[in-house]
């Protein structure tokens, strides 16, 4: 069975507050349910981000009487995501699901990298030469990549703590992090082959189904990143093109060089269009 509870049944507040609230929510799951019901809950709605661990602490009390199968949190805030990682890691914890406006299930490694997006988003739009420029936190850029990759929850002190140039390095380094290149070298070939109306089509209609989804997700976030930095160019002089470039050859992987130089200028171009469409 699933229970739907609404955002703003789930407030932030002090701890006696909380605790009120915590109580009051089980008593009314526990009135709507039978016992021993396998139970999922869907956070869902309008309002800021949900307080996971009032329901959180419910599910706990609840679980004598009911089997929680897991806890799903539709088109997740980000302080929702660092909420769920940090729930994740306590004992007895529910499983925790992520799934987009869409509909579509969100990965484990997305929401993490959705993180860092959403923090550049936040603070590093206005930054001048953002994603083209290097910065002095490259190892650290590099060491968050990789533990996003492994599956490990962000260290939210670090996150805040990283400049924007350093975010963008986390991003184009998770890339390539990446078990195989974003763009199949098939498939860059292809596209390259193509007229300019086709690529469109090709992009708009076919693209989704060619990569797999957790792929095509995160072109996606790209995508919106893309958009969002685009929008400040007369600040921070970055237009898609000048992002394609900066993020394009993290996309593709050959192992002839001469190949992969060919590989990036058209993965280029194919980022660049789908970044407009």
């Amino acid at each position: 069975m699933e229970l739907v509870i609404a955002r703003d049944q789930l407030p932030f507040c002090d701890k006696p507050q909380r605790a009120s609230v915590c109580l009051e929510l089980v008593r009314r799951i526990g009135g709507q349910l039978k016992d021993q019901s396998n139970l999922i809950v869907r956070v869902q709605g309008e309002g800021g981000p949900a307080c996971l661990t009032i329901l959180a602490s419910a599910l706990l009390a609840l679980q004598k009487r009911f089997t929680i199968d897991k806890m799903v949190i539709d088109d997740p805030s980000r302080h929702e995501r660092a909420q769920a990682a940090l729930l994740k890691q306590q004992a007895n914890a529910p499983q925790i699901e992520f799934f987009n406006r869409d509909g579509c299930q969100t990965a484990p490694v997305l929401s993490q990298l959705r993180l860092v997006a959403d923090e550049l988003r936040g603070r590093g739009l206005e930054t001048i030469g953002l994603f083209r420029l290097g910065d002095v936190c490259k190892p650290q850029a590099e060491a968050m990549a990789a533990a996003i990759a492994a599956g490990e929850p962000i260290d939210e002190r670090a996150l805040n703590e990283m400049s924007p140039m350093g975010l963008s390095i986390v991003l184009k380094a998770f890339l390539r992090t990446l078990p195989s290149a974003l763009f199949p070298e098939e498939l860059v070939h292809s596209y390259a082959k193509l007229s300019i109306a086709e690529q469109k089509v090709f992009l708009n209609e076919q693209l989704p189904s060619k990569l797999g989804s957790l792929q095509f997700q995160i072109l996606e976030m790209l995508r919106q990143v893309a958009k969002a930095v685009q929008a400040k160019e007369a600040i921070n002089r970055m237009s898609l093109k000048a992002i394609a470039i900066c993020i394009g050859p993290n996309t593709v992987r050959s192992a002839n060089l001469q190949d992969e130089l060919a590989l990036v200028g058209s993965s280029t171009a194919m980022l660049e269009t789908f970044f407009e469409i």
